[in-house]
C-alpha cells in the first residue's frame, strides 16, 4: 500500500473513533494524533460531520426551542409566532386592524 493509502486509513481510523468517543475522550484522542496534519484533517472532518446532523435535522426541529423558548403553545401553532408587543399592539390599533 502506498504512502497517502496509509495516511487514508489512518485518518478514517481516527475519525471513527472520535465519532464513537465521549468529548473528554474525543480530545484525548486528538492530543494523541500521530501528527498535527492527521489531527487538523480528523478535526475538519468532525466539523463537517456536526454540521450535516444539524442539517439532517430540518428547520422544523431546528427551530422548535425558539419558539418553545418564547412561550409559544403548541395548540396555538399556525395563530401566531411570536409575542404581541406594547408597539405591535399600538400599531394595529392605529391601523384599524381587527386584532384576534
Amino acid at each position: 500500500m502506498n504512502e497517502k493509502a496509509n495516511d487514508w486509513l489512518a485518518v478514517k481510523a481516527l475519525f471513527e473513533a472520535c465519532l464513537d468517543s465521549a468529548p473528554a475522550a474525543r480530545a484525548r484522542l486528538l492530543a494523541d494524533a500521530p501528527s498535527p496534519e492527521l489531527r487538523d484533517e480528523v478535526e475538519g472532518l468532525l466539523r463537517t460531520h456536526e454540521a450535516a446532523d444539524v442539517l439532517e435535522q430540518g428547520a422544523a426541529a431546528w427551530a422548535a426551542p425558539l419558539f418553545a423558548a418564547d412561550g409559544l403553545d403548541e395548540d396555538a401553532a399556525g395563530e401566531r409566532i411570536g409575542r404581541i408587543t406594547e408597539q405591535h399592539a399600538k400599531l394595529v390599533k392605529a391601523i384599524g386592524i381587527k386584532a384576534d
